[in-house]
C-alpha cells in the first residue's frame, strides 16, 4: 500500500477535519508505520464466550422459520457447510462492538470471519452462485461499518484489531469519527494504515 506524499496527506487530513468541525493545532504528520505485531488480546474462555454469542444469535434468528432445505440432500453428502455463515459471524461482530463486548472474543470473532474469506469493510458479500440463482435470490454486496462502529464507541482495542483488515473508505469514515470525538489515540492508530484516500 502506497503512502502519500506528505503534503497530500496533511492537506487532506485537514479537508476531512474540517468537514467535522474539527481543528487540527500542532498535530504531527510524520509518517506513521503499523506495528510490526498486532496486540493480541484473547483470554481464557474467550473461546467459549464467541461460540456462545453465535449460537445465541443463530437461535434468535432462526425462531419462527422452518428449518433450511439442504440440496445435499437431495443430492446425497456434497461438502460440510461451514459451522456459521459470513453473515453469522459479520452479525456477531457487530453485536460484540456494539455491546462494548471483550476484545478477545472479538478476536476469535474476526480469526473464524477470515477464515471465510471474510472482508470486515463487507456485511454481505455478492452473491450470483447457482442455489442463489435456482433459489431466484441473488444478494447484493452491501457496505459494512465495522471500523465506524468500533471508532464511535471509544474502543482504542477493537480499531487495534479492525484497522489492519481495513480498506481507505473505511479508515476515511472512521478518521472522521474519531478527529470529531478527539480521540487522538485512536487517531493515531488509524493513520498508521495506508494512505488518506485523495478528494474526487
Amino acid at each position: 500500500m502506497n503512502r502519500q506524499p506528505g503534503p497530500k496527506r496533511a492537506q487532506r487530513l485537514q479537508e476531512i477535519a474540517r468537514e467535522v468541525g474539527a481543528v487540527l493545532e500542532n498535530f504531527d504528520l510524520s509518517p506513521l508505520r503499523p506495528p510490526q505485531q498486532p496486540p493480541s488480546f484473547v483470554a481464557y474462555d474467550d473461546d467459549r464466550k464467541a461460540d456462545a454469542i453465535l449460537g445465541r444469535l443463530r437461535i434468535e434468528e432462526n425462531t419462527g422459520k422452518p428449518p433450511p432445505r439442504r440440496l445435499s440432500a437431495a443430492f446425497g453428502k456434497g461438502p460440510k457447510p461451514p459451522e456459521y455463515s459470513y453473515v453469522e459471524l459479520y452479525r456477531a461482530l457487530v453485536w460484540v462492538i456494539g455491546d462494548h463486548g471483550l476484545p478477545g472474543v472479538l478476536e476469535i470473532l474476526l480469526k473464524k470471519f477470515k477464515a471465510l474469506d471474510g472482508n470486515i469493510n463487507l456485511a454481505r458479500r455478492a452473491s450470483t452462485g447457482v442455489v442463489k440463482r435456482v433459489r431466484g435470490r441473488e444478494e447484493q454486496e452491501e457496505r459494512g461499518r465495522l471500523l465506524s462502529l468500533a471508532a464511535g464507541s471509544g474502543r482504542l482495542d477493537f480499531v487495534q484489531l479492525l484497522a489492519p483488515l481495513a480498506d481507505q473508505q473505511s479508515l476515511d469514515e472512521a478518521l472522521g469519527i474519531v478527529l470529531e470525538m478527539r480521540a487522538l489515540e485512536i487517531t493515531e492508530v488509524l493513520l498508521r494504515y495506508g494512505p488518506l484516500a485523495p478528494l474526487d
